[in-house]
């Protein structure tokens, strides 16, 4: 039998049910427009983004935003594939840098200023006060030199190492293992986020919050 020729109607796809680009776009465009206010933030963080990485705090921050407002909607249906195909780099990295935004946000304040994901990896498991006193020790490591990764990273070893009071019976978590479990979270606070499962996100938010300032 012949093809039906491409100008009919058995010969072209609905409009609807095309294959989507990559691993899918929101089909819904209603539910997914973005509304002024949120397009403005979107070009914003957008701006911030494509700027070349000179801040990790403001780009943990727009991507922040960009994630928990779900401002990628209307072009992409998760956060993980507005990363791969507009950022063009993994979903990890970009928790990477957000977590690290956090903890620039809380050692900026004792004087200390980490300009790169890499020095504030290490902390990322620190409850604050401790991430501050952490953060001091790095920059007292580095002396009249140049902070850098390996001194912020000496400085959480050094920590970790110092004996907790009443805490002889539980084994300390790293700060590995801190960041780990706040990585988790923030992907399940995502997937709630794409389900629009608000109780469920209230939760996982809740968690993130006490993991990222446990004691």
């Amino acid at each position: 039998m012949d093809n039906p020729p491409p100008g009919s109607p058995e010969g072209q796809e609905p409009a609807g049910n095309k294959a989507p680009q990559g691993d899918g776009k929101p089909n819904n465009e209603i539910t997914n427009k973005l509304s002024d206010l949120e397009a403005r933030s979107f070009a914003e963080c957008e701006a911030i983004i494509s700027k070349g990485w000179e801040s990790v705090l403001d780009v943990g921050r727009a991507l922040t935003t960009i994630r928990d407002q779900r401002l990628y909607r209307e072009a992409y249906a998760t956060f993980e594939l507005y990363c791969r195909e507009k950022l063009e780099y993994s979903k990890t990295h970009a928790n990477r840098l957000i977590v690290a935004a956090r903890v620039v946000d809380i050692v900026t304040p004792v004087g200390v200023k980490l300009v790169s994901e890499s020095q504030a990896r290490p902390l990322a498991g620190l409850p604050p006060a401790q991430l501050q006193k952490a953060a001091r020790r790095a920059l007292k490591l580095a002396g009249s030199g140049k902070l850098t990764a390996k001194h912020v990273e000496q400085a959480a070893r050094e920590l970790a190492k110092r004996p907790k009071t009443g805490s002889a019976r539980t084994k300390p978590v790293s700060a590995a293992e801190r960041f780990k479990a706040a990585l988790e979270l923030i992907e399940k606070a995502e997937k709630a986020a794409s389900v629009k499962n608000m109780q469920l996100l209230n939760q996982l938010l809740a968690k993130l919050r006490a993991c990222l300032s446990a004691t």
